[in-house]
C-alpha cells in the first residue's frame, strides 16, 4: 500500500497554478478542484483562504479574531485585516513585528476570506511568482517557474484538447489530513 500511516507519507505542493474564474487548479501537474473560484483584483489573483488551508493542510493553522485573519505558517504568525494590503508578520523567535505590503488588499467576499497570490506568497512569504496570461503561478520550492512549459500543459488540459494519455488528479486523504 502506498500510504501506510500518517507519519510515513508526505506530499509537497511544489507549484500552484490557477486561473481567475476557474475551479480547477494545478498542484504541479495534478489537478485539484477548488471550492471557490479564484478572483482577479488589481493585477493579482485572489485565492480563498479555505482552499489554501486545504492545499497546505496540516502545515498551516489559522484563527479569526476581531475581524482579522491570523495565519501560522512555519514559525511565522501573519495578521491580515479585511480590505487591507499591509500585514503584520511576527516570528515566534522574535517578539518584534514587521509590516509587509501585499500591494493588493485581502478581503472577504460572500463571507469567505480571499488572499492575493502574488501579494501574499511573493511579498510576504518570499516565494517565486509568475504570470502568463491567464494563469497565475506560485512556487513553494526554490526553483524558478517555467511559465511557457507550465502554461502549455494547463491550457491543453483545461481546454479539453487532451484526449489521451495520463490525467493526474489529487484527492483528499482524511487519515493524513492532506491532499495526495
Amino acid at each position: 500500500m502506498l500510504i501506510q500511516t500518517k507519519a510515513q507519507y508526505y506530499s509537497s505542493v511544489g507549484t500552484i497554478y490557477c486561473k481567475p474564474g476557474c475551479y480547477t487548479a494545478f498542484l504541479g501537474r495534478h489537478t485539484w478542484q477548488l471550492t471557490h473560484a479564484p478572483r482577479e483584483a488589481s493585477g493579482d489573483c485572489m485565492l480563498s483562504h479555505a482552499d489554501l488551508e486545504t492545499i497546505f493542510s496540516p502545515d498551516w493553522s489559522w484563527r479569526e479574531e476581531e475581524g482579522k485573519l491570523f495565519i501560522i505558517v512555519n514559525d511565522l504568525e501573519i495578521q491580515i485585516g479585511d480590505k487591507e494590503s499591509l500585514v503584520s508578520v511576527r516570528s515566534k523567535d522574535k517578539p518584534e513585528t514587521c509590516q509587509k505590503d501585499m500591494k493588493t488588499p485581502a478581503g472577504r467576499f460572500d463571507g469567505e476570506w480571499f488572499l492575493p497570490m502574488k501579494g501574499f506568497f511573493k511579498e510576504v512569504l518570499g516565494n517565486h511568482f509568475a504570470y502568463s496570461d491567464p494563469y497565475y503561478m506560485i512556487s513553494d520550492t526554490l526553483e524558478e517557474i517555467d511559465r511557457k512549459k507550465a502554461w502549455l500543459y494547463m491550457d491543453i488540459i483545461l481546454s479539453g484538447r487532451k484526449t489521451y494519455g495520463d490525467f493526474y488528479e489529487t484527492f483528499w486523504y482524511e487519515e493524513t489530513q492532506r491532499i495526495v
